[in-house]
């Protein structure tokens, strides 16, 4: 898949990097269709996180569709909305969670 990859203050590259996988029962993957920037993005882009490292991929306000649930959301129940692959999600990262459209 493709990312955008912090690389040094002021310096991102879109990459190539490893395909997402479920780690843990509540994961899920969401194939990305639109993504933006926020406000918070600015501070790792201008290098002011201490904790940032070359290749760290950037971006979590994005809308995209559902392709995989980790074991405890498969056709459950997450934050009081059903999940099921293939429904369209909005990540809204000032409440930290995703909205089914």
């Amino acid at each position: 898949m493709k990312a955008v990859c912090w690389q040094g203050a002021n310096n991102v590259q879109v990459e190539t990097v490893p395909d997402p996988k479920i780690l843990n029962p509540r994961d899920a993957i969401v194939k990305v269709t639109t993504t933006a920037i926020c406000g918070s993005d600015l501070h790792l882009y201008n290098g002011f996180n201490p904790t940032m490292q070359k290749g760290d991929i950037l971006g979590h306000e994005f809308m995209g569709e559902i392709v995989e649930l980790g074991s405890a959301v498969r056709n459950g129940n997450a934050n009081g909305k059903t999940l099921s692959i293939g429904e369209a999600l909005l990540h809204d990262s000032k409440e930290g969670r995703g909205w089914l459209r």
